[in-house]
Parts: C-alpha cells; sequence; structure tokens
C-alpha cells in the first residue's frame, strides 16, 4: 500500500511489524532517510544482520538464494534485514515471486530505488500488497523544507530567526542530500567562527549551483527569455529525466507570482505585497519578480497554472505523452506575447 512520506515520518509504531518496504523516487535524500529510519526501528526491537544487495550485482539465481539463506533466524537467533538497491525493472519477475512466497516474518526486506515507473512490476506489487509499504519520494515541497533545515540546524545548536530560515529555505534545492550538503557547510562555519558573523555570511557560502542556476533558469522562463532554453531546459531536467522537478518549481513561481498579483488587486502596491509574501523572494531576485508580476496578466498566470497542473498529473501517472506536453506548453508559453 501506498504510505505518504509524511505519514511514514511522523507515525513510525504503525510499521514496526512490517518486513516489506519500498522507497523510490527522485529525492534519493528521503529514499535514504526512510532506509535508515526503518533499520533503527527494526534494531529497537531485535538484533538485525544486515545484508546489502545491488540488482545490477546479482547473477541469475543468486535472489532466490539469498532469500532461501535468510528466510529463517541465523546462527545467532537473529532476523536478517535485507536491503536492495534496484536500478532496473529485470528482476522484478524473480523479485515480486519470492516476495509473494515470503512466510513469516525473519526476513525483512527494504528495497530503494529511483523513480520506478507505474508499470513495474515491483512498483505495483508493492503498491497493491496490503501488507508491503510503499513510500514515493519525491522532491521537498516548502513546508517539508523549512521544517527539514530548522530541525537539522537546531540538532547542532543553531537557530536563525524565522525571516533568516524562509531566506535559506528559499536559496536551497529541494533535494534533501543537496540540502544536507550545504548545512552541514553552515554547521563548520557556525562552529568555527560562532555568531561572528552575520547570517549574510552563512548564506554566501550556499553554492551558487544549489540555488542560483535553478533559480535564473524558472526567472528566465517566466520572463519568456527564450535565448538558451533548450541547453537550460536539459540541464534543470537532466535531459526530460527529471520533469516533475521542473513543473514543481514553475507551479509554486506562478503560485507566487498569482498571490502578489491578487494582493495588488486588492489595493496594495507591490512593495507592501511583496513584504507579505512569505517564504520572501530571495533579495537577488526581487527586480525580475517584481517586473514578472507587472508585464504577466492575471489570465495569462491562472493559465499557466492550470496547464502545468495538466502535465504534472500527467508525468506522475507516466502518460507516454507528457514530456512533450510540457514541452509544447513551454514553448507555447515562451512564444505568446505578454
Amino acid at each position: 500500500m501506498i504510505i505518504k512520506f509524511e505519514n511514514f515520518e511522523h507515525k513510525s509504531d504503525y510499521f514496526k511489524d512490517n518486513v516489506l518496504f519500498l522507497f523510490h523516487g527522485s529525492n534519493q535524500g528521503k529514499v535514504e532517510d526512510c532506509t535508515n529510519f526503518i533499520i533503527n526501528l527494526k534494531r529497537e526491537k531485535n538484533n538485525i544482520e544486515l545484508v546489502n544487495l545491488h540488482s545490477e550485482e546479482l547473477k541469475k539465481g543468486e535472489l532466490s538464494r539469498v532469500f532461501n539463506e535468510n528466510c529463517s533466524l541465523n546462527l545467532f537467533g537473529n532476523k536478517v534485514l535485507l536491503k536492495i538497491y534496484i536500478n532496473s525493472d529485470k528482476i522484478g519477475k524473480e523479485f515480486v515471486s519470492l516476495l509473494s512466497d515470503l512466510e513469516g516474518d525473519n526476513l525483512v526486506v527494504v528495497a530503494k530505488s529511483d523513480q520506478l515507473p507505474p508499470k513495474s512490476l515491483i512498483r505495483s506489487f508493492f503498491e497493491k500488497n496490503e501488507n508491503a509499504i510503499c513510500v514515493p519520494c519525491y522532491e521537498e515541497n516548502s513546508k517539508e523544507k523549512l521544517l527539514y533545515i530548522q530541525n537539522y540546524l537546531k540538532k547542532e545548536g543553531i537557530e536563525f530567526n524565522t525571516s533568516e530560515l524562509n531566506i535559506l529555505s528559499n536559496s536551497l534545492p529541494n533535494e534533501r542530500l543537496e540540502i544536507k550538503s550545504e548545512l552541514e557547510k553552515i554547521i563548520i562555519l557556525f562552529k568555527n567562527f560562532g555568531k561572528q558573523h552575520s547570517f549574510d555570511f552563512f548564506l554566501s557560502h550556499i553554492s551558487e549551483s544549489s540555488y542560483i542556476d535553478q533559480s535564473k533558469f524558472i526567472f528566465s522562463l517566466s520572463s519568456k527569455q527564450t535565448k538558451g532554453f533548450i541547453k537550460n531546459y536539459n540541464s534543470f531536467t537532466n535531459f526530460g529525466s527529471d520533469n516533475i522537478k521542473l513543473v514543481s518549481y514553475l507551479l509554486e513561481h506562478f503560485f507566487r507570482l498569482l498571490v502578489i498579483k491578487n494582493k495588488l488587486n486588492d489595493g496594495l502596491d507591490i512593495k507592501q505585497a511583496l513584504k507579505q509574501l512569505k517564504p520572501p523572494v530571495f533579495f537577488k531576485d526581487v527586480v525580475f519578480f517584481e517586473k514578472q508580476v507587472l508585464e504577466l496578466t492575471l489570465d495569462e498566470i491562472n493559465q499557466m497554472i492550470r496547464k502545468l497542473y495538466q502535465c504534472k498529473k500527467s508525468l506522475i501517472d507516466g502518460t507516454w505523452s507528457s514530456p512533450f506536453s510540457l514541452l509544447y506548453t513551454l514553448l507555447c508559453f515562451l512564444r505568446r506575447d505578454a
């Protein structure tokens, strides 16, 4: 059965007796956190022997051998936790067959993978089996990212105020491994310099590639700049393999434009409206954001949001034409007169 990441993360006791888990998605930081969470949860109850496998390295019949050898308690009376990384569906038929025949709770199976297609045998088994847990691990939304950053820094004794946390969250990517990497820099700097420096000092050490490059592409798209579009599109989406990430970024951006546009219609000036936007626009982008608010019509923003939602649904459903629909939507927007 499918469990949302936030429900899985915050309701640990619900899953302590399950033995079949699949964590898959583009956000490998979440995949790793889910995997470690289950390992630690199982170790709280029993002594666990950990066995690591990679599907690419498995020879014919080896997976069956591993299952047969570990379906009962080991020599020391410990359960076995089989952690297997799946990089393709080529073992799907054998893997699903072994899982279907598995009896008892002596063997815990934790499968982790990048995004698996909807027609994947492995994904289908975990989603439809009431005794199996499937957690899709997509990129962080704004709320998740802000809370994650706050808690991660707080464990290290570092606390920024609400405004600073919002700026930091807005400056970091939406993939957990990249967020961790950037936060580790701040932690090291903080431990070496303490509070001798301002927040801007810590912010200035965030990798430009973690935010600025992505932000530039989103702003260039919403400003209808066609120069370098194909090159930047391929770079942002890894040649179309991560279109959901692009759609999510664009939806968030156009919703923020919509919020400000509505505030202007309510009588606020643009400076007042921007002050009320949470999280705030990164200070380096304020001028570009203001320009887009003034140049794009309310109807144009609403239409783009509707089309992006349709594209995202098609991408998540795995519709074969979804990448082309997204690209067509973006090209039409770029060509449309403001």
